[in-house]
Parts: structure tokens; sequence; C-alpha cells
């Protein structure tokens, strides 16, 4: 980016003349680390530079003890020089401006470290090192909402712009409620990944505030998204002031136009309206943005949720979700104990077949469509424990208590291969693709976890040892870089699949974990176990972000045996041993919205079908239960 020393605005690098005052401009020269630069002992590198602007540069950067990409923003503002790596303050900048801008950056690291929400930007680390200041986060591939606006033409339909705002408006209760503002909300600040999220970005002029009061803060505004108070050093800031920007972007994405700007209008210049400027816009939404955008604070909404309250009185009325029981599934015989029944569950990718794993030593295959059982497979010598499809759905592989893990060609019946290196029972498998390969984890009673390639034969690749008890549950990382494991002693540990060993664990509860799970963008990790608490956590950092209570807990007891998170991220499920229910609760809100009774016995096994829309359930009660969402 390329910002104008005559306005502020953030232009697209390479232009010659400034987008909102058509000053020109002047390339900004600097200099930039080395690709290949270590920062904070190691723990990342720097590689190429992906922008600049007048305070700082942003390099393409990588966690080396995580194996992922990340975003590292260095505070280096216009006329600094550096020396060697250190960067040096000259010309205007006096040691104690700089300092003060310094930290002002660090604050922007701390301020969004304070947040946690899909639509917000996330912060991994913010150090001091070079004499500069480094924020460590999420690389965001994909494109601005300026763009998106470019790409389609000019403007968004309707719909598609207040879908966008409702995002980012959620984020933004969440800034507010934290006494928060965001200062610079508009276009170019919020992004489309690749992986469906609309995200706010560059906090860089975020600041806290008090309610009610007036507050001495830097002049930092953007021509057309920032009202009138943001041009004054002294002033009355509240939600409103981003209400004022949050519209002001709608009305971008509707007309294709940036708005007149707050000092214009407060002279007698004209705001034309959305609908002046796009007919197909409704009135009530074009009404919403004008007064969302007046001059006076107080004839703006005073909260986000007042004004995104505006767009959804002409909608239609959400229908509150129902999931009930529309099939069950038997056939499994008695098992030697008075648990016998279902272990666990899996579903094909293509969503047509569900596999059971039994305690009667068995796997039965269903058609998901018809109900009606396909086959059974049979060759195991103890109850099977964990099943699992490939991800391109050509094998099925399953784990079992005589020892050894079973590769079936289940379409057929045939077992391909048969692994037996593990000296316990088989209580886990996880399954991911690596190019061609097929690579799979096991955990097993053994305390060990292995890891096994489909294709290249029986003897494992790597033994993960370190878990102090039987390992439980085991996931891989959506992105193939990580794996995780937890065992009956409420040790979660995370590997490296590329170093090939631990690079951190965490102590989650002395009553043991049973079940693990990772969101399907890898943000979220969570872990249920026998206190009958599911813990929400950030991933792949493991703060602690939410707990759920399920259950009352018990040493003895079985808890929570599993939990699914829904390929949309919605909803978690949850399924109780001691209770013999289901619960589905809100993975934003920590909300149980539903509980599903129906199994006469603990519930051990869950999983969504790929479109949401179905959940599958196993039970010791030896039965499988189909649910279906049948409103939304």
């Amino acid at each position: 980016m390329m910002l104008c020393s005559a306005c502020g605005f953030n232009n697209q690098t390479g232009v010659m003349q400034c987008g909102q005052c058509r000053a020109a401009l002047e390339p900004l020269i600097t200099d930039v680390l080395s690709p290949g630069s270590r920062l904070a002992r190691g723990a990342y590198t720097v590689g190429k530079v992906l922008g600049q602007g007048g305070f700082g540069i942003t390099y393409l950067g990588s966690d080396t003890r995580l194996v992922r990409p990340v975003a590292i923003k260095e505070f280096f503002p216009e006329n600094c020089r550096r020396q060697g790596t250190t960067v040096v303050s000259v010309g205007s900048w006096t040691s104690e401006t700089y300092a003060d801008a310094k930290q002002k950056f660090l604050l922007e690291g701390q301020t969004l470290a304070k947040f946690n929400h899909p639509s917000i930007v996330r912060v991994f680390y913010a150090f001091e090192e070079n004499n500069t200041v480094y924020i460590v986060m999420e690389y965001l591939r994909g494109k601005t909402l300026a763009e998106r606006v470019t790409e389609a033409g000019g403007r968004l339909d309707e719909t598609e712009a207040l879908t966008y705002v409702r995002e980012v408006g959620e984020a933004l209760q969440v800034i507010h409620r934290a006494n928060f503002l965001h200062r610079d909300i508009k276009p170019e600040n919020i992004m489309l990944t690749q992986d469906q999220r609309t995200v706010l970005i560059d906090f860089g002029t975020a600041r806290e505030y008090v309610s009610d009061r007036t507050q001495t803060h830097s002049v930092t505004f953007t021509p057309g998204y920032a009202p009138l108070e943001q041009y004054a050093q002294r002033s009355q800031k509240t939600p409103s002031t981003d209400i004022y920007a949050l519209a002001a972007t709608l009305y971008f994405l509707l007309t294709g136009e940036t708005p007149v700007a707050a000092t214009d209008r407060a002279v007698g210049v004209e705001l034309r309206t959305v609908q002046q400027l796009n007919p197909a816009v409704r009135s009530t939404v074009s009404a919403a943005i004008e007064q969302a955008m007046a001059i006076q604070v107080t004839q703006r909404p005073q909260s986000v949720e007042a004004f995104l309250r505006q767009f959804a009185v002409a909608q239609p009325a959400q229908v509150r979700e129902t999931w009930m029981c529309t099939a069950t599934l038997t056939g499994h015989a008695a098992g030697s104990t008075w648990l016998a029944g279902i272990r666990n569950v899996a579903l094909s990718p293509d969503g047509t077949t569900i596999a059971s794993a039994s305690e009667d030593k068995t796997i039965k295959l269903w058609n998901l469509m018809t109900q009606t059982e396909i086959c059974t497979l049979s060759g195991h010598q103890n109850w099977v424990r964990a099943v699992v499809f490939s991800p391109d759905g050509s094998v099925l592989i399953s784990g079992s208590d005589d020892r050894t893990i079973r590769v079936w060609n289940w379409r057929t019946g045939q077992i391909l291969q048969t692994f037996t290196e593990h000296q316990g029972s088989i209580a886990t498998l996880a399954v991911m693709m690596n190019g061609n390969s097929t690579v799979l984890a096991s955990g097993s009673d053994d305390k060990t976890v292995k890891l096994w390639e489909i294709e290249a034969g029986q003897e494992s690749l790597i033994t993960f040892s370190g878990h102090p008890n039987f390992v439980q549950s085991v996931a891989f990382s959506p992105d193939g870089h990580l794996l995780v494991s937890a065992d009956f002693d409420g040790k979660i540990k995370i590997w490296s699949l590329s170093q090939r060993c631990e690079i951190f664990h965490l102590d989650d509860t002395f009553y043991g974990i049973r079940t693990i799970a990772i969101s399907p963008s890898g943000q979220t990790l969570v872990t249920a176990g026998r206190d009958g608490k599911i813990k929400l956590r950030n991933f792949p950092t493991g703060e602690s972000r939410q707990t759920l209570t399920a259950q009352p807990g018990s040493f003895l007891g079985g808890g929570i045996e599993s939990v699914a998170i829904s390929p949309d991220e919605r909803l978690i499920a949850s399924a109780s041993d001691d209770e013999k229910n289901i619960k589905l609760w809100n993975l934003v809100t920590g909300e149980c919205i539903q509980t599903l009774i129906g199994h006469l016995k603990g519930v051990t096994s869950v999983v969504f079908s790929p479109d949401g829309q179905t959940l599958i359930s196993g039970s010791y009660d030896k039965t499988i239960k189909l649910w279906q969402c049948t409103q939304k």
C-alpha cells in the first residue's frame, strides 16, 4: 500500500496519483529485512514483502515451530533507516516521538490479541526486537472488499453486501464490548478469505474508549469513511464512530462510490442517497445507511446491534432449527459384557455410507439414503473401537482391542493390510491425504501414537511417545502440519509432522480426556472428557476460550465420549455416556440449543454429514440413530 501524505488515504502499491485527493504519490523507498532473517530467537523467519505503508512493512513469514505461514508486520515509519537489522529513527523522528509511536504499534498487537472471532484477524505474538516492534498474525489468503467490488463490475447486489456488513458488524460488537473502537473501517480493511471468512484487518488506529467522556486521541482518518468527530483531536468518540464507517462501507458496496467526506458535508456538500445512485436497493436499506451516516452523533444508531436490526426488518423471520430422530438402525449382536454396543461411527466422504464399529467384533456398513444394512466386515478378534474412511473414500480403516489395525476395501470386504506394532488396544484413528499418500495416525492403550503410510506397507513411519496414560483421541490439523493427541490423564500434546517431535503440550483436566476435534478452518480445538465439560481453545496456540458444562463430572463415569463440529462451524455436538443424550451447542455463543434424547444407553460417537444437515450417533444400546435438521 502507498500512503498519501496529503490526506492519509491508503492507495494500491504502484499508482502515481492518490485515489482520494488526486495528489501525486511518491513511492516509499525503505530497507527491508533480507529473506531468511530470523526473529524471536528463530521462532519466525522472514520471506517476501507483502506490502508497506507509511508506518510499517508486512512480510510473508514462517512459524518454524508450528510449520505454518504467517504475516509479520514490522514497525518501520517513513524516514527511518536500517543499520544491519536494527531500525534507526532519523529525519523528523526524535527518540521520544519514535518510542511513543513504537509503543502505539505494540498496542495494536496487544489489542488484537484480546479478541477471538472468525471475522477479526488473529494475532499470535507481538514483541520488540531490532529497536522496533513485530506483530505476528494469521496469513490471510484472499482479496479485499474493495477488490471484490471491482471484480463485480463496480458495485454489489444488496444481499451480498449485507452479508459482508453483518459479519463485520458481529466482529465490531465483540470489539465494542471490550471498550475498543476500530476507527478505520473501510473496504480496503476488510478481507474475503479463501476459507469463506469476512475478516476485519488493520487495527493500527484502534483505541480504547470510555463511555460519555471526552478523550484525546491521535487524529487518523480516511476521508469518506470517517465521521466528523474523528477529525478532532479532543472529542467524545463512541461506537457510533465505527457505525458511521460501517454504513459508509455499505454505501460504497451498493453504489461503487466513496461517500462525500464528512468535512465537506458539514459545509453543505450533498451526500446523495444510496437509492438515488442504485434504485435497485430497498428504500429501508438506503434510509438506514443515511441515518447511520448522520453528521450529528446523537442521530445515529448507538449500537451495532441497532444498526443491523434495521436490515432484518424486511427479511423473512428466521426459524430456529430443530433436530429430530428420523431413523434407528439395528443389527449389531450383543457383546460379551453389559456395555456391549457400538463404539464408533464414521461417514464416507461422499456422505452415502455409514460405518459402525461394535463390541461384537464386527464393522457394519449402512446406506444412509435407504437406511439399510449393506454388509458386515468380520476379521477382528476383539471389540472394534475405532473406524474411519480415508479422505478419498477408497479404503476403510479399523482399530480393535485385538491390538491390530485393519485396512479394508470396504466395497468388496477384502482386508488389504493388517498393522500389528501396537502393544495395546487401538482406541482412536485419524487419517489425512499427503499428496497421493494416505497417512494414518493411531492412538493406543500402550500410551503411544503411531503414524503409518497406508500405501507403503505394514511398518509404521514413526512412533510418538510421552503420554503418561492411554491415548484416547487423535486429530490432524486441516493443513496437515500438526497432529494433536489426548490421553486418559488429561494431557494434550501437539506434534509437528515435519519435525517429527512434540512442540508443546497442555494439561487439561485430571479427569481425563475422551475426545478431541479440530474445526474445519483449523482455528478451534474442542476437547471433552469425564469431567462433563467441553473446552474450546484457540488452535494451534492452545489458549483457553470457553468452557461448556454438559453434565456433572465423575471420575468413574464415562462423561463426554465424543464431540463433532459441523462443517459450517456453527454447531458442536457432544455425546454423553452417563446421561444417554446428545447436546447441540452454538459454537460462537456457547449456548446449548437442543438436547437430543432417544438412546437407551450411553452415546459413544457422533458425526455430521458433509452438508451439516444430518447427525449420526452410535450407542452402547447397539443402535445407530439418524437426526435431521428439519427447520433452519
